[in-house]
C-alpha cells in the first residue's frame, strides 16, 4: 500500500471579535413594540425579537473569555463597526433604529472575511459572525459586485 498523504491546512488567523450584523431596514421595525403597545409576537415585557436581542447581548457578555462585541448595521450599505454592545440594547427597544430603505444582505455576508480595522497591523477577520435579519435582500439599484439586480427581493 502506498504512503498516502493527508491534506492539512493551516488555520486562518482570526480576531476574538463577535460581529452582529443587524438588518436595520424599515421592515424590521415591526418586530419591536412601539412604546409598549402590542405588536408582532408581543409578550408582556416586549416582543420575542426584542427579548432575543437582549438575551444575545447577555450571552455574549457572560462568555469567558469574553469576545469583543461589534455591531454593524445593514441597510443599503454595511456600516462601519461599532464596538459597543449597547447598540444591541438600543436595537431591541427603539423602532427608529430601523430606518433603512434597502437590505444589503449579500454585502453583509461578503464583509465576513474583512478586517474590522483597516489601519491595524493585524488584518485578520473576526472569528464569530451573527446575521440578524428578516431574510429579505432588497436593492434599489444593480450591484454587479454582489450579483444583486435592481429591485431584487
Amino acid at each position: 500500500m502506498e504512503n498516502q498523504k493527508i491534506a492539512t491546512s493551516e488555520p486562518i488567523p482570526t480576531t476574538d471579535n463577535l460581529v452582529v450584523y443587524l438588518d436595520t431596514s424599515a421592515s424590521m421595525a415591526g418586530y419591536v413594540s412601539p412604546n409598549g403597545k402590542t405588536a408582532f409576537a408581543a409578550t408582556p415585557d416586549g416582543t420575542i425579537f426584542s427579548k432575543t436581542l437582549l438575551e444575545l447581548r447577555n450571552v455574549i457578555t457572560s462568555l469567558s473569555p469574553q469576545p469583543q462585541v461589534v455591531v454593524r448595521k445593514v441597510d443599503a450599505e454595511v456600516s462601519a463597526p461599532s464596538f459597543s454592545d449597547l447598540d444591541l440594547s438600543k436595537a431591541s427597544l427603539d423602532r427608529s433604529f430601523y430606518n433603512g430603505r434597502e437590505t444589503n444582505l449579500a454585502g453583509a455576508i461578503k464583509s465576513f472575511a474583512e478586517t474590522l480595522d483597516k489601519n491595524a497591523d493585524d488584518k485578520s477577520p473576526p472569528r464569530f459572525h451573527i446575521l440578524v435579519t428578516d431574510g429579505v435582500q432588497s436593492a434599489d439599484k444593480n450591484n454587479a459586485a454582489l450579483n444583486c439586480a435592481q429591485g431584487s427581493d
